[in-house]
């Protein structure tokens, strides 16, 4: 048929990682065999060789988190022991869900390279570099973590160390940094998401027909989705340490607190805006391809009618009338997991507040 040899039916999907990468490209960040461990992120450098990547953060995190309790009930601020807890968590937790999702970065894009390049190896290198820049270190990353310790720091410093004595306070801003240089690359990171993703939805797709709606999509919806979800969970453990820490919900905590609920929210209302384009673009291209395959098949039957061009007339509409039913949003995907990142930051702030107010 014309469709199959104008839009190239059958492309083979390009093994985006490289060969000592394609076994991990999709597992978890623990089970990487430490002897071979590649590094994705800032984080992954600190891992100790010989020592498993889960074990590690467990362990550190371990050793963080007795010490800073004994040394808060020490000061005679043991009310302050569950927010040390909960802030150690993410401490730990966020290193290692960065590093799972750097590694499967790639593997994620597999399926868009032949519906948005023709030629693979370019999509290949788009892919690793991408991923480069949004996982490790940069000027740019350095730039935004440093302005985040600015910031996070001088709200502290002008609030007022809130421990007993100066060497708990000493301790506890080292701890304090360690969190908000977390933060601030958590915080690079969802912004060259972003990034990456707006550039993605400027390529023009070229789509086989054997997939309508390609599965692609989906995968690159769920992986944006699931950052937003783990991000959405950082902010609220934020915000519940925030409410039960030293300094409650001043104005400043507030302030601390609006600004980082619009890297959830808004990552996943790019992401669904941005995918959108993308089906939507995919879509025109389908019609624009079956509008020329039906006038195409009505120019031969007013020629010379036969049966035949009648059927080839038939089927030519009825792939047209396909194409015009595909859908131009990912409405259908996750949607629990929509409605919580949508609403979360809302429902966080108003439970912060309730609290505050009871408090």
């Amino acid at each position: 048929m014309p469709m199959e040899s104008d839009l190239d039916p059958s492309p083979t999907v390009p093994e985006l990682t490289d060969p000592p990468r394609a076994a991990t490209s999709a597992a978890p960040a623990s089970s990487v065999p430490p002897a071979n461990r590649e590094i994705f992120t800032s984080f992954d450098r600190l891992v100790l060789r010989g020592v498993p990547y889960g074990i590690f953060w467990m362990s550190l995190g371990g050793m963080l988190v007795i010490p800073g309790a004994a040394i808060l009930i020490a000061d005679g601020s043991s009310n302050l022991v569950w927010t040390g807890v909960l802030y150690t968590g993410l401490l730990v937790v966020g290193p290692v869900v960065m590093s799972y999702y750097a590694r499967s970065f790639v593997g994620v894009l597999s399926s868009l390279v032949p519906l948005l390049w023709r030629n693979p190896e370019d999509g290949r290198r788009w892919a690793v570099d991408r991923r480069d820049r949004v996982f490790r270190m940069s000027p740019a990353a350095a730039a935004v973590i440093v302005g985040t310790l600015c910031a996070g720091v001088g709200t502290v410093l002008v609030l007022g160390l809130p421990l007993h004595s100066d060497l708990s306070n000493g301790i506890a801003l080292v701890a304090f940094v360690m969190l908000v240089g977390v933060m601030g690359q958590w915080a690079y990171v969802v912004i060259a998401l972003l990034v990456a993703l707006w550039e993605l939805g400027r390529l023009e797709p070229r789509m086989p027909f054997y997939a309508l709606p390609h599965p692609a999509f989906e995968s690159l919806m769920r992986y944006y989705s699931l950052i937003a979800l783990w991000v959405s969970a950082g902010y609220s453990a934020i915000a519940l340490g925030v409410v039960l820490g030293p300094y409650g919900l001043s104005g400043p905590m507030l302030a601390w607190l609006s600004i980082v609920s619009v890297f959830p929210a808004g990552l996943f209302a790019w992401s669904f805006v941005q995918v959108h384009g993308l089906m939507q673009r995919t879509k025109a291209e389908y019609l624009r391809f079956t509008a020329d395959l039906t006038q195409h098949a009505v120019a031969q039957l007013t020629d010379r009618p036969t049966a035949g061009k009648l059927g080839a007339l038939h089927e030519a509409m009825s792939i047209h009338f396909m194409a015009q039913s595909l859908p131009e949003w990912p409405v259908a995907l996750l949607p629990a997991m929509t409605l919580l990142i949508a609403l979360a930051t809302a429902i966080v702030q108003v439970a912060a507040l309730l609290i505050g107010h009871v408090r």
